[in-house]
């Protein structure tokens, strides 16, 4: 393999866990858990998701993200509730003490997010997306040759 490609793999994956360290390290020093800021960044953007859209959306196994909706029920920020048509379906659901310690943490978070978008320009954020996700829909048809990839025309 020539070291240009083993650069470029290297630091691929570097980027990808420098990027969600960012996040951890803004959790850590607020006293938040990482998978729990996850939870309720997927209800801020979602709406009303279940533990298995945590799941899928930052490929978490279930029972971790059972427990962490565990916790957030037991310190009463967050309740499970079934609706629509799929009572079997139960959606993770903020309770009054929940929305305002949600707001307290996301608020903050989304205002330094903005400024990043602000800071690199929306066409290039745009253009970053488009090729993490060739790269992944490319990298997921090499590893799992036959098997359509979920994200090869975003």
């Amino acid at each position: 393999m020539p070291d240009d490609a083993k650069y470029l793999l290297r630091e691929i994956g570097f980027s990808v866990i420098r990027f969600r360290e960012v996040y951890r390290r803004w959790c850590r020093k607020r006293g938040v858990h990482y998978h729990e800021m996850l939870i309720f960044y997927t209800i801020r953007d979602m709406g009303a998701c279940t533990q298995k859209d945590v799941c899928e959306c930052y490929a978490l196994p279930k029972q971790t993200v059972n427990n962490i909706v565990g916790s957030l029920k037991t310190r009463g920020l967050l309740t499970l509730k079934t609706g629509g048509d799929d009572h079997k379906r139960r959606y993770l659901c903020l309770t009054e003490a929940g929305k305002a310690y949600a707001e307290k943490m996301m608020a903050p978070l989304l205002e330094q997010e903005l400024a990043a978008v602000a800071g690199m320009g929306p066409e290039n954020l745009h253009e970053t997306i488009r090729l993490l996700n060739a790269y992944t829909a490319k990298l997921g048809t090499a590893m799992f040759p036959g098997e359509e990839w979920e994200n090869e025309d975003k």
